[in-house]
């Protein structure tokens, strides 16, 4: 009995994207209603909201210290059962 042929290799994956240089990197032509919207547009962006400054940084990020004219005092309640020397 004849050994049946090898199946055909698989399809090749999608075409590579195209290069910059390929790419079409001319402005569109806008007509004058278009460009004069895109103006508008462009300058609502630009305008933005203006944010306002802060004059003084409170920086909560350090951790709490006590001063040094305060003794630190360390409590513990532990209760130690079953402990084997």
């Amino acid at each position: 009995m004849p050994i049946p042929p090898p199946p055909p290799p698989p399809p090749g994956g999608p075409p590579p994207p195209p290069t910059f240089s390929q790419a079409n990197t001319t402005p569109p032509k806008l007509n004058r209603e278009e460009a004069k919207g895109r103006g508008a547009l462009l300058s609502d962006i630009c305008k933005g909201t203006k944010l306002r400054k802060v004059a003084v940084v409170n920086d909560r990020s350090a951790p709490l210290l006590e001063s040094k004219n305060r003794q630190s005092r360390i409590e513990c309640n532990i209760t130690i059962k079953h402990c084997k020397w």
